[in-house]
């Protein structure tokens, strides 16, 4: 009982991590400047403060002198940062692809409730906010009949049973999910290695080998450019206990630990393609991949990196061989030194 309490609470503290928007998306931030060059303002009325660090980035680098942004490139192009490469409709545009990417790997959240009781409106959670209140069996009922919207509720409500929701989880992935399915999961290994640590006091086997599952569900994300994942783990690694200290990675696992949790990786996508055989579902490599997942995994590292470059600097040996990877590329860098400067 104890152990599920652990476990509970590790679900709560990760998703509300998931939900501070620790996925830097300057993208959708950039958005809300574009729209307001289209609405007369006030002049006496102050400017609403932005309401994350990456819509502060995006309003200061909206406001960049023409002088001082490049030649505009289409959107098929190979550009880096919206806000300032793209002509407004192809900025906005690119709006509506980031949006739409979100919703493709389960990155939807409910909406949120204040002390009062008022909701504040997420993206896309319209499509889930009708099963926040219906009844378990009929959830279950929706969950059963492969329902994806039903399986992202389903994990975020706190009704359901720690197996149930883990069986659940472990369904989305094969679906396709990135974000909430895959974080469950992530977090239940972050779990078990904290809670042996803390009985044992010591690194066993086991504790090493649950941190070589988190990471692996970690890197998983990574190879299907979303850094959802990635980006919990790194704040894991600043603030809790005890992954900022004693559990680091670098320091407990060796170089051929790092090796396994590569190939497991690799077993891990093999595995979900065979089950997603069971559901008449495209092999996972062979789903499309929007233009638009790049431009925002990029962005994404590039602000992970002002943030927690230490710690990434020190997984770079955890890249795939190819794909996508975590390495400062010459947009992560763009990126990187742009936000730096308002940090």
């Amino acid at each position: 009982m104890r152990k599920k309490a652990i476990v509970a609470l590790a679900f709560g503290t990760a998703f509300y991590l998931a939900q501070l928007d620790t996925e830097s998306n300057s993208v959708i931030a950039e958005s809300s400047v574009v729209e307001k060059r289209h609405q007369q303002s006030d002049k006496y009325a102050p400017e609403p403060l932005p309401q994350t660090n990456s819509q502060a980035k995006a309003i200061l680098i909206n406001n960049t002198s023409p002088e001082l942004s490049p030649k505009k490139i289409p959107y098929e192009g190979d550009w880096c940062i919206g806000g300032i490469d793209l002509t407004e409709a192809d900025f906005l545009f690119a709006n509506q692809e980031s949006a739409d990417w979100d919703r493709e790997r389960g990155r939807i959240h409910f909406n949120t409730q204040d002390l009062y009781g008022n909701y504040s409106d997420r993206p896309g959670a319209d499509l889930i906010e009708p099963y926040r209140e219906m009844s378990k069996e009929n959830l279950l009922a929706q969950v059963d009949s492969n329902d994806r919207y039903a399986m992202i509720a389903a994990v975020q409500r706190y009704d359901l049973s720690l197996d149930t929701i883990i069986e659940i989880a472990r369904k989305l992935v094969i679906f396709g999910d990135t974000s909430l399915g895959l974080l469950s999961l992530y977090s239940i290994e972050q779990s078990a290695a904290r809670s042996e640590y803390s009985k044992k006091q010591r690194v066993t086997a086991k504790v090493k080998r649950h941190m070589k599952e988190a990471l692996m569900y970690v890197f998983y994300g990574v190879s299907r450019y979303d850094t959802s994942l990635l980006a919990n783990y790194l704040m894991s690694l600043e603030r809790d206990e005890p992954f900022n200290s004693t559990l680091k990675p670098y320091n407990v696992l060796s170089p051929q630990d790092f090796d396994d949790v590569k190939h497991e990786v690799k077993v891990f996508s093999q595995m979900l393609d065979k089950r997603r055989e069971q559901y008449n579902l495209v092999p996972i490599g062979e789903i499309d991949v929007p233009k638009i997942a790049t431009h925002d995994f990029q962005s994404s590292l590039g602000t992970l990196y002002l943030d927690h470059g230490k710690d990434l600097d020190k997984l770079q040996s955890l890249n795939a061989d190819t794909g996508p990877n975590i390495k400062r590329s010459a947009c992560v860098t763009r990126h990187f030194k742009l936000f730096g400067k308002y940090h």
